[in-house]
């Protein structure tokens, strides 16, 4: 089968890559004929010197600097999937549509409202031809509600979907209440493999294996997970921290705006796997750690920032795999210690992932059917 996938990949953030990367790659190896659809929603390139010198503020310069030097320091790995095309346009996507005999939306947060409101069109796959099957493969929403006003575009295109899946339990809910339509919670693409699967493709900076703490923070709660660091690493006694970046100003741009330069990949998926304990707040640095069979501490937003929705992945997927008391909300020292010193009972979590899996292979093995069932 043909399959075109709509979802972040070309973009600089580690989890993105690497959920498109498992999703083409668990396709792959059932040999379907895989491609992503390249569009401005999904895949911001760099931008241009003129767009720079254009922003309205010193702060606006340095943020459009910042994405430039990220996509120079993450995004060759996207060079091993296939494109589309690039569309400048949903009017370019409807007019000359990629053709494939199945689209899937997902993984990832597609589904979020906080920014795909405009794009509606686009990530509910309302282009190409209408024989085509839309599926929708652990979408996460990102969010426990939507505004009303974008209710019923959203339940008129959810009834363009031959199946639906989520990536979190709230979303399922959601989708329910505003369609009527069930939907799964299904693993994202990066739980569909296991840690030999990433550890080949892992890169060594040069590794002196000394003990030391991976903090992968994206700073949703500004500091929260500095400050947990700092108590794992005082109670494990472990003095070496690594995170995303390099003290690395070797070039002009970088001194001046003070921005420093990112790992590869391959060498984030070499810090998972070599970590002595992993410190994050993010859903794909947890993913990470669990596959990697490392203990970890995640942490929530907090209420008072209103982006709690954005919790909902993680808390789903921890809920699931009875790794509850890993996720830390308020700064209780006594709650992270007793966290840090409990051991994880790995083969009970394998063996839910494992059977987690199996639904998934059944809710993706339907691809070869026609026509297609929906899954409920």
């Amino acid at each position: 089968m043909k399959i075109g996938i709509m979802t972040f990949w070309n973009v600089p953030n580690y989890g993105a890559m690497l959920q498109a990367y498992a999703l083409n790659e668990y396709l792959s190896q059932r040999g379907h004929e895989v491609c992503f659809i390249d569009c401005p929603y999904i895949c911001k390139p760099k931008y241009p010197f003129w767009r720079i010198l254009a922003s309205r503020s010193l702060l606006g310069v340095k943020l459009k600097i910042k994405h430039n030097l990220a996509r120079e320091d993450m995004c060759g790995f996207v060079k091993r999937l296939n494109a589309t095309k690039a569309y400048k346009s949903y009017q370019a996507l409807t007019a000359n549509p990629p053709d494939f005999d199945v689209y899937i939306v997902g993984s990832d947060q597609m589904w979020n409202p906080a920014w795909c409101l405009k794009e509606l069109d686009t990530v509910f796959l309302n282009f190409g031809s209408a024989r085509a099957k839309r599926v929708a493969y652990a979408v996460s929403l990102g969010a426990t509600s939507w505004p009303e006003n974008a209710l019923p575009k959203l339940k008129q295109l959810l009834n363009n979907f031959s199946a639906l899946s989520v990536r979190e339990q709230s979303g399922a809910d959601l989708i329910k209440r505003i369609s009527g339509k069930e939907s799964v919670v299904l693993p994202d693409p990066t739980l569909l493999f296991d840690a030999d699967f990433y550890q080949k493709l892992c890169g060594s900076d040069g590794d002196t294996h000394e003990r030391y703490i991976f903090r992968y923070a994206l700073d949703w709660d500004q500091g929260k997970v500095a400050k947990v660091y700092e108590i794992v690493a005082d109670d494990l006694e472990v003095k070496l921290v690594r995170t995303q970046y390099r003290n690395d100003f070797s070039s002009l741009t970088r001194r001046v705006f003070k921005i420093k330069k990112q790992i590869s990949v391959t060498e984030w998926l070499y810090s998972f796997a070599n970590a002595e304990f992993v410190v994050t707040d993010s859903f794909h640095g947890t993913v990470l750690a669990i596959i990697n069979h490392k203990p970890f501490i995640t942490t929530l937003i907090g209420k008072a920032h209103k982006l709690e929705g954005m919790n909902e992945r993680i808390v789903s997927l921890l809920r699931f795999l009875g790794l509850e008391d890993r996720m830390v909300e308020k700064l209780d020292p006594i709650k992270i210690r007793t966290a840090i010193r409990s051991r994880i009972n790995w083969s009970a979590v394998d063996l839910r992932i494992s059977a987690w899996r199996k639904e998934a292979d059944v809710f993706l093995e339907k691809i070869d059917c026609h026509p297609f069932v929906e899954v409920r």
